[in-house]
């Protein structure tokens, strides 16, 4: 598998298709149009703080990834409409050894929300770090953001959870 030329189909709970594929330095546009379909608490769940828009170096930094230490891929209505609907992400805590473990992370824009993209995203990622010989995954998560939460505990991978200045820390053990 390429994962730099990554690209399936999948379905939203409500039979909407969707594209699921590597994102692209040409999807600066794209992403930070997407940031519009985002609410301020969506932002919050997702960065653990309140934030603005993306700068160019964030843009840049989302678009334009080296598919080993860090991994992006981004969903998409398969009808063309060019908007991004979601995302997911991993990054390697360590450079010198990505596939020990990666931080992953996912934001879906509130109009898909509980069609289950996240659900989608986590399991291409899974996919995608497996091909890689990706370990473990760590999230951390908010305690208000139920959603995460539930893709983590109902992956059907072996889980543990602690707690850490407010935030729950998940490792997704993917070898087990």
């Amino acid at each position: 598998m390429n994962i730099k030329n990554y690209i399936a189909l999948d379905k939203l709970k409500d039979g909407r298709a969707v594209v699921i594929r590597a994102v692209r330095p040409t999807d600066k546009a794209a992403t930070a149009q997407s940031w519009s379909l985002l609410s301020e608490e969506t932002i919050y769940r997702r960065y653990c703080s309140h934030r603005g828009a993306p700068t160019e170096q964030e843009l840049k930094e989302l678009t334009e990834v080296d598919f080993v230490t860090k991994v992006h891929l981004i969903a998409e209505f398969i009808d063309g409409d060019g908007l991004i609907i979601g995302d997911a992400s991993y990054e390697a805590f360590d450079y010198e050894h990505p596939e020990d473990q990666v931080e992953i992370a996912f934001t879906v824009a509130d109009r898909v929300q509980g069609n289950g993209l996240g659900s989608i995203l986590f399991k291409h990622l899974v996919r995608v770090g497996m091909q890689s010989g990706i370990k473990h995954f760590e999230a951390i998560v908010l305690p208000c953001n139920n959603e995460m939460k539930h893709i983590i505990t109902d992956c059907g991978y072996n889980v543990k959870r602690w707690s850490d200045e407010g935030e729950l820390h998940y490792d997704i053990n993917l070898s087990a």
